[in-house]
C-alpha cells in the first residue's frame, strides 16, 4: 500500500521512509498538501523503465538500458 507523508519527513525521518522504500512500499510525499514526487528503491525504478540501474560508487549511478546489455 502506498504511504503518502509530507515531504519533511524526507529529511526528518529518512530511516523510516528507506525502510518502507526497501519493502517495496513506494512512498508518496505531499507539500503543502499536494503531491510533490514519488520515492522507490532502485529496483521498482529499474522494473518501472525497463533499465537496470548499477550503484558504482557512492553518489554515482549508471543506467543500462536493458536491451543493449544482458543483465
Amino acid at each position: 500500500m502506498i504511504q503518502i507523508r509530507p515531504v519533511s519527513d524526507l529529511r526528518n525521518k529518512f530511516p523510516e521512509i528507506e525502510t518502507l522504500v526497501n519493502r517495496g512500499e513506494p512512498v508518496c510525499l505531499t507539500k503543502t498538501g499536494y503531491g510533490a514526487m514519488v520515492v522507490l528503491s532502485l529496483e521498482e525504478f529499474s522494473v518501472m523503465q525497463g533499465v537496470h540501474c548499477m550503484e558504482n560508487k557512492p553518489y554515482q549511478l549508471r543506467v543500462l538500458k536493458a536491451e543493449t546489455q544482458s543483465i
